[in-house]
């Protein structure tokens, strides 16, 4: 008997080391865990601010994207504003180009006109056989004044 009572405190004093080395394990094991758990944690943390950054630069570059199309927009209706003035202004100034070449045509004509008439010989023109008639009455009529008188 006693020998089963010396296996038996061998055995539990063998049992007990044992219970106590698991022991230091398993408190050493969880020590590791607490610290891989501290560890993943505090990336966890980072990537929550990560994602918090990331959702602030996304709403952030939105904003910015709606505003440069907005822009944009605005300026596309302003060059479409601007085309349909310059168009008016070039239809206009087709109108009067036309209108102004009818009339450089007109006086044209009216110059070529003038200057027929004045390159007809004065006899041949309207003005001219008055002056001539009224020359010769009143050259007649002088002649025959100075004729009776002397």
């Amino acid at each position: 008997m006693r020998l089963k009572v010396l296996f038996f405190l061998l055995l539990f004093l063998g049992l007990n080391q044992g219970f106590a080395q698991t022991t230091t394990q398993l408190r050493q094991a969880l020590k590791n865990c607490e610290k891989d758990l501290n560890i993943s944690l505090d990336k966890i943390e980072r990537l929550e601010s990560a994602l918090k950054e990331t959702s602030q630069l996304a709403e952030r570059r939105k904003a910015v994207s709606d505003s440069l199309i907005h822009n944009l927009q605005n300026q596309i209706r302003l060059q479409s504003a601007i085309n349909q003035k310059l168009q008016a202004n070039a239809d206009t100034l087709q109108i009067m180009i036309k209108d102004y070449d009818k009339k450089i045509n007109e006086i044209a004509k009216l110059y070529r006109k003038e200057l027929q008439k004045k390159a007809r010989p004065w006899f041949l023109t309207w003005n001219g056989l008055q002056g001539f008639a009224t020359g010769v009455l009143v050259g007649g009529a002088i002649g025959i004044i100075f004729s009776v008188a002397h």
